[in-house]
């Protein structure tokens, strides 16, 4: 019964999510784990993985969660796919891309043999993103993959829940989609996810800034112009803007504020 009741929770959860309330979606998951822990503990693992998925969109340290996820390199289990895709994700923000991706062809090669399609397709567009970050020239080739499958069914939160990830993606190449709408819908879901969780599988650790960017941060911070930096570090207006643009694309934030926020919150300013 309790295993219907989660279904329901975690659709409800998702769909805060999607409405830029994340905070709501995690009180209604700690509820439910209140409940299960009397009378379904078998499913505490799973729903404190999904409370570790809603964290991850708001840019928290799910570092933690890792003490109790499954491990992939003993004997891989297949009923453990919804917490090897959390942890995935994990890697993705802890910068550990290359675990990350040894895991993604362990999950795909499963989901192959056993024709979970669904599953197959969350992996390729997770692993389109591992090899974005990477910076291999398949992620474009993987990420049209995915797109032709899923639209097939006409899925699209499949994608929105990784929108603020595969924004810059999709904004960077031109795909084949047959169908405009489908995809109009996924870019206006995938920007506003972008504008609600900035910081979702931004790599909290191996962010590297220079000192010229650090600096133009930290003066910002202090609420100071693009000119007035400029005058202050000797450099051009234009030399700022760049390292306004690049800091932005490293922290996976869209404008200052959130960058000020973000680089404040992993102690770069």
């Amino acid at each position: 019964m309790l295993e219907q009741v989660f279904v329901g929770t975690g659709i409800l959860a998702w769909l805060s999510v999607l409405k830029n309330d994340a905070d709501g979606a995690l009180v209604s998951l700690d509820a439910f784990r209140d409940c299960a822990e009397e009378e379904a503990p078998n499913l505490i693992s799973n729903i404190d993985a999904f409370i570790c998925r809603i964290k991850l969109y708001q840019g928290e340290d799910v570092s933690d969660w890792m003490k109790q996820a499954p491990d992939e390199n003993a004997e891989f289990c297949t009923m453990e796919r919804f917490r090897y895709l959390t942890k995935v994700r994990v890697y993705i923000s802890l910068g550990k891309l290359e675990a990350a991706y040894c895991l993604l062809q362990q999950l795909l090669h499963y989901a192959e043999i056993m024709k979970r399609t669904y599953i197959h397709m969350e992996a390729m567009i997770l692993l389109s993103i591992v090899q974005y970050k990477l910076e291999q020239k398949q992620w474009k080739d993987t990420l049209q993959t995915s797109i032709s499958q899923a639209e097939e069914y006409h899925f699209v939160r499949i994608f929105t829940r990784e929108g603020t990830a595969l924004l810059p993606m999709f904004e960077k190449c031109e795909f084949i989609w047959k169908d405009n709408s489908y995809r109009n819908q996924i870019m206006s879901e995938c920007r506003q996810m972008a504008k609600s969780y900035p910081s979702y599988l931004a790599s909290r650790n191996n962010i590297v800034l220079s000192e010229h960017a650090l600096e133009i941060l930290k003066l910002q911070s202090e609420g100071k112009s693009s000119a007035d930096i400029a005058k202050e570090l000797k450099i051009s207006e234009a030399t700022v803007k760049y390292h306004n643009k690049e800091t932005y694309r490293k922290l996976g934030v869209r404008n200052k504020a959130a960058a000020i926020t973000e680089a404040r919150k992993r102690k770069l300013i």
